[in-house]
């Protein structure tokens, strides 16, 4: 299928140059990035894994992880930070 786009004359030339690289032509190198995007975006990511802190001391006295309530009160008592570890 034929089509007209607007594309930035950076993305264009990048485009013409990495398509050259790979021996293709334009328009076989923008279907593959297409069809690239089309399927990445299909495809259920996975979450980052969490952190694993070792070595420090824990929360500070008084803070109770059980309670959301409490932690978020914990990050608004207006302390700087470096007091606060």
């Amino acid at each position: 299928m034929r089509t007209t786009i607007s594309v930035s004359d950076e993305s264009l030339e990048a485009a013409k140059r990495r398509a050259r690289e790979r021996g293709q032509t334009l328009g076989q190198f923008v279907d593959a990035a297409i069809h690239r995007e089309l399927n990445e975006a299909e495809r259920p990511r996975k979450a980052p894994p969490a952190p694993i802190f070792r070595g420090g001391t824990g929360p500070r006295p008084g803070v109770g992880l059980s309670s959301n309530r409490v932690l978020i009160a914990g990050l608004d008592d207006g302390v700087e930070l470096e007091k606060r570890r």
